[in-house]
């Protein structure tokens, strides 16, 4: 009897073991429903979103760039020739009229050139006569049968000759003309000189820098805008330089950006 006791105790436990774990089964898996359901019922669900509202406001097509103010108008100005320098007629810091003179270098060489030129000239003017006459005289004779033909065309040669002799003293004379232009430094245009030589009695070459004149009427600056920018700008539009304070406009700006800044270039 006791054997059959333990035997049916031990199958009552083995039972409920079972019975109950069956039951956590269950539970675990209603939770697992549940939590699926849950999780379908919010993706079913539509999103919520936060909602506000709208406030009017201006927008403002400015922007800013960098650069430096520069003459409108700037130039070094010097001597096609050289020579010495005799003359400085400006000072620094005047304001120069277009065409006024500047400087001038020693003209007596160009003179003398001058004077040679316009003596060569007259030569060949007096050696063009000599050998017109001289032609026209070897014609009359060739007509009546007095002279060869080869003394006819010897003088034929020989005022082409003094034709072009003539025709080079005459270009000769224009250059030392020109010469003499070019020992008178003017102006290029109207404007103030920031750079002046320190005196005169110096020995300049041709092409040195020795003045320097501005056109200080109006200030240019000149930047670099980017890609987005480039497409809100049109000449003429407004500029506001903050220093030194100053208004301005958009004079040129190029649709073209550069390789490696990737800007455009304005004005």
């Amino acid at each position: 009897v006791a054997t059959i006791v333990v035997a049916l105790l031990s199958v009552a436990g083995v039972a409920f073991g079972i019975v109950n774990r069956l039951a956590q089964e269950a539970e675990r898996a209603a939770a697992r429903e549940a939590i699926m359901a849950e999780e379908l019922a919010r993706q079913a669900a539509p999103p919520e979103v936060l909602v506000v509202t709208p406030e009017p406001t201006q927008f403002d097509p400015n922007f800013s760039i960098t650069g430096t103010l520069d003459p409108v108008q700037e130039t070094e100005v010097s001597f096609n020739v050289g020579g010495r320098l005799v003359s400085v007629n400006v000072t620094l810091g005047e304001r120069v009229r277009e065409g006024q003179v500047l400087a001038t270098l020693d003209k007596r060489s160009v003179t003398a050139q001058g004077q040679l030129a316009s003596a060569a000239v007259q030569a060949s003017q007096a050696q063009v006569e000599l050998a017109r006459d001289r032609l026209q005289r070897a014609e009359r004779l060739y007509a009546a049968g007095a002279t060869s033909e080869a003394e006819l065309l010897a003088a034929r040669q020989q005022f082409a000759l003094a034709e072009a002799q003539l025709a080079q003293a005459t270009a000769q004379g224009r250059l030392a003309s020109t010469d003499g232009s070019n020992h008178v430094l003017k102006a290029p245009f109207a404007g103030t000189v920031t750079k002046v030589p320190e005196g005169t009695g110096l020995v300049v070459m041709p092409g040195q820098p020795l003045f320097r004149i501005e056109d200080l009427s109006s200030l240019v600056l000149r930047s670099g805008i980017t890609e987005r920018a480039l497409a809100r700008v049109q000449v003429g539009d407004a500029v506001e330089i903050e220093q030194p304070p100053a208004r301005g406009h958009v004079r040129a700006f190029a649709p073209s950006l550069d390789p490696i800044t990737r800007r455009a270039p304005i004005e």
